[in-house]
């Protein structure tokens, strides 16, 4: 998998805010499941659907270890913390993205940049 980086500074309401996105490899998958626990209980029941509990991230990222050549995770930073991050699953000819981007990082394009790359990314693959 070829790794992606981009940088870019967007102002939404006058604040500056610079984020840094890249992939990330498969062999830190386990990250991303470190990263959903620091959530707030809203946001994740926002983004699956469901109330989702430390051992339900745990079962999650073992089935995406498992299948790891269809889910991709493309990770925004800005000073060095995790701001969101879109999980791509790719299934057979169909690309689905999934968006989370931490409370406080809310509201600065992230969430916009994000899928503005993985959508790319998306129509590069072929």
């Amino acid at each position: 998998m070829r790794i992606s980086q981009g940088t870019e500074k967007i102002t939404p309401w006058g604040h500056e805010m610079t984020v840094f996105t890249h992939f990330l490899p498969e062999t830190q998958i386990s990250r991303y499941g470190s990263w959903l626990k620091t959530l707030d209980p809203q946001t994740l029941r926002n983004y699956f659907g469901i109330s989702l509990s430390a051992e339900g991230i745990n079962r999650l990222i073992r089935k995406f270890k498992q299948d790891k050549a269809n889910h991709h995770f493309l990770i925004a930073h800005h000073d060095g913390h995790w701001a969101g991050v879109i999980h791509i699953a790719c299934l057979d000819d169909a690309v689905e993205f999934g968006v989370i981007v931490k409370k406080e990082f809310r509201r600065h394009g992230i969430a916009d940049q994000l899928l503005s790359e993985a959508i790319t990314w998306a129509q590069n693959r072929g």
